[in-house]
């Protein structure tokens, strides 16, 4: 019996650290006056990347209150996040409480996705 519980915890544990999670990007707000705003640099669906048939992505309470999108597998490493997300967006427009904050370029848009990078495996990227 000790050998079987052995035996089974030893292909739980194998199979779960083999198993690589979805790469998502989650963009939601809750509060009435918050916007999140996502201007892409094209809206063909050819490329590889942060895709919408609508440009700007808008995420507001009156619009849609959430946006995600899901990639390859692995976790959000700072080139996949050039490659996937910056190389794809125009800028970010946040507006909050009264106030915008804008990043306009590949290193502002770089930094700010690595620093919203959640969970202990970094598989997802949250905007709120």
């Amino acid at each position: 019996m000790v050998i079987r519980l052995a035996i089974i915890l030893s292909l739980l544990g194998f199979f779960l650290s083999a198993c690589d999670p979805v790469r998502t990007i989650q963009v939601q707000t809750k509060k009435e006056d918050a916007q999140i705003l996502i201007y892409l640099k094209s809206t063909e669906g050819k490329h590889v990347g942060l895709y919408s048939k609508k440009n700007p992505i808008q995420v507001s309470v009156n619009t849609n209150t959430q946006f995600s999108q899901h990639f390859s597998i692995g976790k959000w490493d700072a080139a996949s996040i050039r490659y996937l997300l910056v190389n794809q967006i125009d800028s970010i427009v946040i507006h909050k409480k009264g106030k915008q904050q804008s990043y306009t370029t590949a290193a502002a848009l770089q930094k700010y996705l690595e620093a919203n990078r959640k969970t202990f495996s970094q598989h997802v990227i949250q905007l709120k």
